[in-house]
């Protein structure tokens, strides 16, 4: 990849008349008009993307229909086309919009090329991806794959925060404690962790809350060491041993105050005492 000042981005999105592709490609465009290569890489034209224009570009990707195969598949030919654009023309990043399929590709694309042209990876996740794709249990286990990538973990990690089940807060608190990751991540990750367990109630097993009390314990890292803080606090708290407690509190009685004696009226001073001062 190029180190320069301009970059040279590739975008993946629906194309079709939508909040994420009509997002997607009006960032493009700014791109694109700031002086940066944009190339759009979707089956069909961006409806707002006329026409290429400076800087602009319009990849289509092939999907073919074989009679084989009930269903046509759209991320292997896609991960494909990502692949051959970012190889012809050097990309430095793919930025795409939903996790399924479109980072599942990116995925894909990069394990395709080289380490030295394989281009970063952001995703944007839109509404549908957590609360639809994320609870169906045919596409959820790829949006908690993507935590092993470190391109792709931020954008999972915001994900899982919003699926009720164990293993998402499993995923989130292993990730937190994982020595090999890079402290960012980790940080998210306990933060998500917290939001997790106040949302959907505790699943952590015993060794993982004694790992995360280890870490919290031996790291060196400030904000992650409070957001493992956090973690253990509400790891602790208990909705009934709590409530208990709040029924026993007797709040400290107010120290009554010390009334003051009232202060003596002065008479007023007749007229002629008054010229006599």
């Amino acid at each position: 990849m190029a180190r320069r000042d301009t970059l040279r981005v590739g975008i993946s999105c629906f194309p079709s008349v939508g909040g994420s592709g009509t997002l997607a490609t009006a960032l493009g465009m700014e791109l694109a008009d700031r002086g940066h290569e944009v190339h759009f890489i979707c089956y069909e034209r961006p409806f707002r993307l006329s026409m290429d224009g400076p800087r602009l570009h319009f990849h289509p990707v092939a999907v073919n229909d074989y009679d084989v195969l009930k269903f046509p598949d759209y991320t292997l030919p896609l991960s494909v086309r990502m692949a051959e654009v970012s190889r012809d023309h050097r990309l430095d990043l793919l930025h795409v919009h939903y996790a399924v399929p479109h980072a599942t590709a990116a995925i894909l694309a990069r394990s395709m090329l080289p380490p030295e042209q394989q281009p970063r990876v952001v995703t944007t996740l839109h509404g549908t991806d957590t609360t639809l794709l994320g609870h169906d249990p045919g596409y959820a286990p790829a949006i908690r794959h993507a935590l092993l990538s470190d391109d792709l973990a931020p954008m999972a990690i915001d994900a899982l925060v919003h699926i009720p089940s164990r293993e998402a807060q499993l995923d989130l608190a292993n990730l937190a404690v994982a020595p090999d990751r890079p402290i960012p991540l980790r940080t998210q990750a306990a933060a998500a962790l917290v939001e997790h367990i106040q949302a959907y109630g505790k699943f952590v097993t015993g060794p993982q809350a004694d790992a995360i009390a280890n870490t919290a314990a031996s790291v060196e890292d400030p904000e992650l060491r409070a957001r493992l803080q956090a973690a253990q606090g509400v790891l602790r708290t208990d909705a009934k041993s709590t409530g208990e407690r709040l029924k026993q509190y007797v709040p400290r009685p107010v120290a009554a105050k010390e009334e003051m004696p009232p202060k003596e009226k002065e008479e007023p001073k007749e007229k002629g005492d008054e010229k006599k001062e």
